[in-house]
């Protein structure tokens, strides 16, 4: 196993965002040979690349130290292997760009942190930047092919989660169930699932609910949103805030963030230019959103379709049936338009449609009627 002791206090972020330390506690240092890790603590530090899946037997600790760096690639398996009946708890020592990284990569039919081709343990992510990346058929985080997704637990840090073809991004594998996913603290998560399968939910042909709750179980349903801003302008975007917290972009533009589910609108601020948009995500789980950061009246939405024509005059738009404007993975999907009036006025909901999948293409008509003003 190759799992040094250490005999070391460590600080770590707990869950509720408050600084402890190891005291008392035996922690083990993560090597390039490590290959199981039982019930415990243990600290990544430095530059660690590990070969082969890190097993995880037992409740699990991990601290990412500052400055640090541990990626593990899965080559029969999981990056980190957490099978049901097991946990794995990951913590960061700092916030910002010092945070401790963890990148893991799933082989075939493997999640990057979650099952072997089976149902996930439970995955607690309090800090860290992290990024995992399924297998085909595995989630990023979650089930491995056929598995679900256990409990999930993100308080903290940044997520980056790529399923593999028909995989979630934070969820189930291929037919696998999303489990149940708590979001605490407002954590920045950039959730991709592929192949049909939810960003954040059930894996493709998964059957059964996803739960996504705020701070508990029995909390507020949530739903995800993934945001795409497209640069056009030399003034690039470099962050979002959302009910009063900051949510970085990525080189890929690309950033998400969790709201109550609800029909009403909500404000997004696009930072440096201090732009305040209005979107309405609606009563769905995911939805995937695209912004312009340089005109804001021309919505860049799912397929990037828009529609200009004038008032009393219809006009049609036709949505291909495709994987990337699926939302749950089962032919489900929401289409969002909005009426845009002059500039950057906030944008308002005109009409949302609802497909049940039984047919490879749906046509909306749309007549815009103005009166008086």
């Amino acid at each position: 196993i190759n799992i040094l002791p250490n005999i070391k206090t460590f600080i770590y972020i707990d869950e509720n965002d408050e600084i402890k330390n190891t005291a008392g506690k035996t922690v083990s240092v993560i090597t390039p040979d490590t290959t199981t890790i039982r019930e415990g603590w243990y600290i990544a530090e430095g530059i660690i690349n590990k070969s082969g899946t890190i097993d995880v037997n037992g409740n699990v600790h991990l601290i990412l130290a500052d400055n640090s760096s541990l990626t593990v690639t899965g080559r029969n398996g999981a990056g980190i292997n957490v099978s049901e009946g097991n946990s794995l708890t990951i913590y960061s020592q700092s916030k910002g760009d010092n945070m401790g990284l963890l990148n893991v990569t799933g082989h075939t039919s493997a999640a990057g942190i979650g099952g072997n081709n089976e149902n996930s343990g439970s995955i607690t992510i309090n800090g860290g930047k992290i990024t995992a990346i399924g297998g085909s058929d595995g989630a990023g985080i979650g089930g491995g092919s056929t598995g679900s997704g256990g409990v999930i637990i993100i308080s903290g840090g940044t997520v980056t989660a790529t399923g593999g073809n028909r995989g979630a991004g934070i969820g189930g594998g291929y037919k696998g169930n999303g489990g149940t996913i708590i979001i605490k603290n407002h954590p920045t998560v950039v959730s991709t699932g592929k192949g049909g399968a939810a960003d954040i939910g059930n894996g493709a042909n998964g059957s059964g609910i996803t739960f996504i709750k705020n701070a508990a179980t029995e909390g507020a349903d949530l739903t995800y949103v993934r945001l795409t801003v497209r640069a056009s302008s030399p003034y690039k975007a470099k962050k979002i805030t959302f009910d009063e917290r900051e949510h970085d972009i990525n080189n890929e533009g690309l950033t998400g963030f969790f709201a109550e589910k609800s029909l009403e609108s909500i404000n997004i601020g696009l930072e440096p230019m201090g732009v305040v948009i209005n979107i309405s995500p609606g009563d769905v789980q995911n939805s995937r959103i695209t912004l312009k950061d340089a005109d804001f009246a021309l919505p860049a939405v799912g397929f990037d379709h828009a529609l200009n024509f004038s008032a009393n005059l219809q006009s049609r738009i036709i949505v291909p049936f495709e994987n990337a404007i699926k939302i749950d993975g089962n032919s489900w999907f929401t289409i969002s338009m909005w009426i845009c009036p002059n500039g950057n006025e906030p944008y308002q909901t005109l009409y949302r449609q609802y497909n049940d999948g039984r047919k490879l293409e749906l046509q909306v008509w749309l007549r815009y009627i103005k009166s008086g003003n």
